[in-house]
């Protein structure tokens, strides 16, 4: 059961966020809105930041600055996500959610921010997405050769590629019958790699000295966080269906 002192916190919550919520989403409005970067470090924030520590939002931590900068960074990603289409729905039981049309009609009127958010949504869908890889042999992980998968690459991906791309959490890398790791040449992050080595002689120095030692391939692993932003911004129908951000 909810106890008088909860609620009352949870209220006090729900109030400052409705008081400055609507102060951010001003400051992405004179900033030209959010960008596709901003939506993703939004979603990191509430997996990495608020996810374990949330509870401090309503029990103050004893470590100083700790509980503000919390509240700061939530403020602040519920800014950034009111833009999204339909916004932020209610939290904490309040009646209504962050709705960054909603708010900017209070101040500009309905028809400047329709516009406005269409704007800031149909820039956000043209951004390029960056995505890096690290390519490494097997036993020398600790000298990865960091490089870039340029968008044109990850466009000749089907849908059923990134579907398994996710499977396969965004690396060739796997684990063996043996129990030992092992670099499968069938995995989508070795097609990739192979596209790469064409141009990059780094790369292609990798390959052929993972063929001289007998192995398939060296290692690829593809960032997860970055690639699901691309495919949040390239790939929306696919979005919905859930990622995996883990690295074997």
């Amino acid at each position: 059961m909810t106890s008088f002192s909860d609620f009352h916190k949870r209220a006090l919550l729900q109030t400052s966020l409705s008081a400055a919520v609507p102060l951010r989403v001003l400051d992405y409005y004179e900033q030209g809105g959010p960008t596709a970067a901003d939506v993703e470090a939004a979603r990191v924030y509430g997996r990495d930041a608020l996810a374990p520590h949330g509870d401090l939002l309503l029990f103050r931590s004893r470590k100083e600055g700790e509980t503000a900068a919390l509240f700061n960074g939530l403020a602040k990603a519920l800014a950034v996500l009111a833009f999204l289409p339909g916004g932020v729905p209610p939290l904490l039981g309040a009646s209504e959610g962050f709705d960054a049309q909603k708010i900017l009609a209070g101040f500009f009127g309905q028809e400047e921010a329709s516009q406005y958010c269409q704007g800031v949504l149909q820039r956000a869908l043209a951004e390029d997405v960056p995505v890096w890889a690290a390519c490494y042999l097997l036993g020398q992980e600790a000298d990865p050769h960091a490089f870039a998968i340029t968008t044109n690459l990850l466009a000749t991906l089907s849908l059923q590629d990134l579907r398994d791309l996710r499977i396969q959490r965004y690396t060739n890398r796997g684990i063996g019958e043996d129990g030992r790791p092992r670099v499968s040449v069938e995995r989508v992050t070795s097609r990739l790699l192979m596209q790469v080595a064409s141009s990059d002689l780094h790369i292609a120095a990798l390959v052929q000295q993972a063929v001289s030692r007998g192995e398939a391939l060296p290692v690829c692993r593809l960032d997860g966080l970055q690639t699901e932003a691309w495919i949040r911004v390239h790939r929306p129908d696919l979005a919905g269906e859930g990622a995996s951000h883990e690295t074997i």
